[in-house]
């Protein structure tokens, strides 16, 4: 029977991460080319990373959630859980009762309603 190291096991987590990273990011520069256009590839890695790191932290596991949730994140900026400005998502975020799948429709549906009255506001 084949057995695998802890240090092997690793090793194969850190190269399907570095993989799925590789994969978003791709993602980001073709869908969100306007979005990422000020960014350096290095600080969109980093914004990812820091991004599924906290999402992560809220139960936020599940791959296409982790996308949705990184499109908050780079629309609002990767802090915005922790910002004055947005105390909805902290509500969102830090209910224990919700699953991710659901925390990201509800950050999504409040963004789509900040981005309507933004949007509103311009007219």
């Amino acid at each position: 029977m084949l057995e695998i190291r802890t240090e092997q096991y690793e090793l194969l987590k850190e190269e399907a991460r570095k993989r799925y990273v590789d994969r978003v990011c791709a993602y980001f520069w073709d869908e969100w080319s306007q979005e990422c256009e000020h960014l350096e590839n290095d600080e969109l890695r980093e914004m990812v990373l820091e991004g599924m790191e906290t999402g992560e932290s809220y139960g936020i596991v599940i791959e296409a959630d982790v996308v949705k949730y990184l499109e908050v994140c780079l629309l609002l900026g990767v802090d915005f859980s922790d910002s004055e400005m947005h105390p909805w998502a902290q509500r969102i975020l830090q209910n224990e009762d919700t699953d991710g799948t659901t925390k990201v429709e509800q950050l999504r549906f409040q963004l789509d309603r900040l981005l309507d009255n933004l949007a509103t506001l311009g007219e």
